[in-house]
């Protein structure tokens, strides 16, 4: 039996226990492109902002998903 959560279910703001899936979830309903954003959504960030790196590299992981590709023929 494996040890690990889903990565939906880790938490990326202890303060609060905001975890990837909230984030994800507030950001399907509402586009977030900073961490103002996030913490307006979800609250994650606003007690200690130690992490804000994560929250902002899930912001960026989420725009990069979800941006059409380009392709030049």
């Amino acid at each position: 039996m494996s040890s690990t959560a889903p990565l939906s279910d880790k938490i990326v703001c202890h303060c609060l226990r905001v975890t990837n899936g909230d984030i994800e979830s507030a950001a399907a309903i509402e586009p977030m492109e900073t961490v103002r954003d996030a913490m307006k959504a979800t609250g994650a960030g606003s007690g200690c902002t130690a992490c804000h790196c994560a929250i902002r590299k899930l912001i960026i992981g989420q725009r990069q998903a979800s941006s059409p590709t380009c392709v030049m023929r």
